[in-house]
């Protein structure tokens, strides 16, 4: 194992503040120094493969080592080049699709890989369906599906509920009003861990950063920072609170 440190952190909110949609400069200069002297940063968002590229496009953010992206269903490197893609088996989509568009979810989408789309559950119409109800229950598998409903309680709820009648396929994060889903298994704690691992970077010197439900899990297993507006079940496992990333990375240069 090497001495080197990793910084794994989530993308909306913790590294890219909003609603300016930009990265703070000192946070830049921060990254910059901490991967000049050998250590490793990753992203770990629960965006998808395409808005991760338009995120770190639209804000100029390519300093990092790899990024894992549908809360750590599928990695790329700083070229965009898949290192991995986790897939859930297809079978059980029939009654997934059955069961968002039971409880009024606004919209369904999935990822094969590196493509998305949205399902046709009848939801909100302003996330018009790329494939029939019908199409995407003859999915052979799937890399991840996120829904979305009208508030956060509600998604909090849906995503419970998920995670009992299919956790077996599925790993329910909630993301605000949204529940991202990754396979059975992964999550963003699972991102950590194989960057880690990746990396050839001991477990007890990888640090994790997040500002949302989806972020707990790589916060509570490591050395985990929450933005100090995060809700209360994040704050509560993390180690520190911070308002911007270079704090976390300005403690570690001192050390």
């Amino acid at each position: 194992m090497t001495d080197r440190i990793l910084l794994a952190s989530d993308f909306d909110s913790t590294l890219c503040h909003w609603p300016q949609g930009i990265v703070d400069d000192r946070d830049r200069a921060a990254i910059r120094r901490f991967r000049e002297a050998g250590n490793r940063f990753a992203v770990v968002t629960g965006r998808t493969y395409q808005n991760a590229l338009w995120g770190f496009d639209g804000t100029d953010f390519h300093d990092m080592d790899a990024c894992f992206c549908l809360s750590g269903a599928l990695c790329f490197d700083s070229n965009g080049k898949v290192i991995y893609d986790r897939r859930a088996d297809g079978a059980a989509l029939s009654d997934i699709i059955d069961y968002f568009r039971r409880t009024g979810a606004r919209y369904l989408a999935y990822d094969i890989g590196t493509e998305s789309g949205f399902i046709d559950i009848g939801g909100d119409p302003d996330f018009p369906p790329t494939v029939s109800a019908d199409e995407a229950r003859r999915f052979e598998s799937f890399t991840s599906l996120n829904a979305g409903y009208p508030d956060a309680d509600t998604a909090k709820e849906r995503a419970a509920e998920i995670g009992r009648l299919f956790g077996n396929v599925l790993t329910p994060l909630q993301n605000n009003i949204a529940i991202d889903m990754p396979p059975a298994g992964v999550n963003k704690a699972y991102a950590a861990t194989y960057a880690a691992e990746m990396f050839g970077i001991a477990r007890e010197r990888v640090y994790t950063a997040g500002d949302n439900y989806n972020d707990i899990s790589m916060v509570a297993e490591f050395h985990g920072c929450a933005m100090e507006y995060g809700p209360q079940e994040l704050l509560c496992v993390a180690e520190r609170k911070i308002s911007l990333l270079h704090e976390v990375i300005d403690d570690i240069m001192q050390n």
